[in-house]
């Protein structure tokens, strides 16, 4: 891990011994370094840990997809497996995983029953954004207007469902802004190759997922996993799923999408442990396992694959502390060779 540089104040007249300054120093220290491993508060208790949330999307051309991604929407290329798949960084703990369809475990052909939002706090900069690169819209932006929250659906070039949101004061909303408050949001970098403005950041991500039995997957999610509903929409509710991921569970035909049985996208979740996890999820009996057991893909991620109670696909991956993971690694903040 890269240490943070630290911001030092000195003051006149101000005496202070060797053993003060040190302590100093290190509760400074420790407060910089702070990781994403250690915001487990979106968790009930008992359970192992989520440290960054993600979703797996397949494409017929993979290059068209990526380009899109990182230069038209400017999120930052973290991992790549060359003509196969890359791992793009949303949000300061949400990714998107961009898959040749015939590297992965769908086709580009099945259902998109599968949204995402990316909250930001520069919802009109956005638009105005995306109106001059030509991106296809599917929603226009609409005022605020007293609601929970406003924004606007464009598509990305194989016709996935992508929301630009903001949320609002609202009642609604109560639980949901501090931590959305507390989010840092993510902006492009120096020398990033984009068009995207320095100005536009991205603050959290939700996924949403579209079923036909909500209750059943409602206590899915909370049982198995261990999520802790923080906002109810009526026919949608929101779980914190990582510092800056949520999941958004959606009535079918009450949002964009009507479930259906095949869905051309994973859902993951990140995690530190995943033998807990394995361990764990052969204690709920409401979770299929796809293979009953932990794989790896080239030494670089440890997966658990299995579905939901309507066949969205779950997996739960390990990126260990090699080379090839060090971008991925680093942008969670965690130690890296």
């Amino acid at each position: 891990m890269s240490v943070p540089q630290l911001n030092c104040i000195t003051m006149k007249n101000l005496f202070c011994t060797q053993k003060v300054c040190l302590l100093l120093t290190v509760c400074v220290w420790l407060s910089a370094c702070k990781s994403y491993q250690s915001l487990t508060d979106n968790l009930l208790p008992g359970y192992p840990d989520t440290i960054a949330s993600n979703a797996f999307l397949y494409y017929r051309d993979l290059d068209k997809a990526v380009h899109f991604y990182t230069y038209t929407l400017g999120f930052r290329l973290v991992f790549e497996f060359p003509q196969a798949a890359a791992i793009v960084q949303t949000s300061p703990t949400t990714f998107l995983t961009l898959v040749q369809e015939d590297s992965g475990m769908h086709s580009a052909d099945e259902p998109k029953t599968f949204a995402v939002s990316f909250v930001t706090d520069e919802i009109e900069a956005w638009y105005d954004y995306l109106v001059v690169r030509g991106v296809k819209f599917e929603h226009h932006i609409a005022p605020l207007s007293g609601r929970p929250h406003r924004g606007f659906v464009v598509s990305d070039p194989e016709g996935y469902f992508l929301e630009f949101k903001l949320f609002g004061v609202h009642p609604q909303n109560d639980s949901l802004m501090p931590r959305l408050n507390g989010s840092k949001p993510l902006y492009t970098i120096a020398g990033q190759n984009t068009s995207r403005p320095p100005s536009l950041g991205v603050k959290a991500s939700v996924y949403w997922l579209y079923h036909e039995k909500p209750e059943q997957s409602q206590y899915f999610y909370q049982n198995t996993f261990g999520f802790r509903m923080l906002v109810d929409q009526g026919a949608a509710k929101i779980y914190p799923t990582s510092a800056s991921g949520y999941l958004g569970l959606v009535e079918s035909g009450k949002g964009m999408f009507i479930a259906t049985p095949e869905k051309a996208v994973n859902i993951s979740f990140f995690t530190t442990n995943i033998v807990a996890w394995f361990a764990h999820l052969h204690t709920k009996p409401d979770f299929t396992f796809r293979k009953d057991t932990i794989f790896e893909e080239e030494g670089v991620v440890r997966v658990i694959v299995g579905y939901d109670p309507e066949n969205y696909f779950i997996e739960i991956d390990e990126f260990p502390n090699v080379e090839k993971n060090r971008l991925l690694r680093g942008a969670l903040m965690m130690s890296t060779n």
